[in-house]
């Protein structure tokens, strides 16, 4: 049987999209399985929202931590390597020490 690229690129957008990974990281995966960059570009706008994912994966690595700077470097860092844009890090930790504020 033939392979529907759009199909597959989808698939495979929605898979890494589940398992945490941001846009960039997505797309680089789309790349190294030979999906052209226009069907990357379709299959892309079917990922969710990542606001609320990049604070619940921040919260989650600051987790049994103080929240010292060297702490939210290392997480951001994560965050980073995860495929997430700077834009959205710098939101979730700009969310994430909003909370703290709140809480003292």
């Amino acid at each position: 049987g033939v392979v529907d690229d759009s199909r597959y690129a989808e698939l495979v957008v929605r898979h890494y999209s589940m398992k945490g990974y941001g846009r960039r990281r997505v797309k680089e995966e789309l790349y190294r399985r030979g999906i052209s960059p226009e069907i990357q570009e379709d299959a892309l706008t079917q990922m969710p929202e990542t606001d609320d994912t990049v604070f619940r994966l921040l919260t989650n690595r600051l987790r049994g931590t103080d929240g010292a700077p060297e702490d939210i470097r290392k997480a951001q860092d994560h965050l980073l390597r995860r495929g997430y844009s700077w834009g959205e890090i710098r939101s979730a930790v700009e969310r994430y020490q909003a909370q703290i504020e709140d809480m003292e």
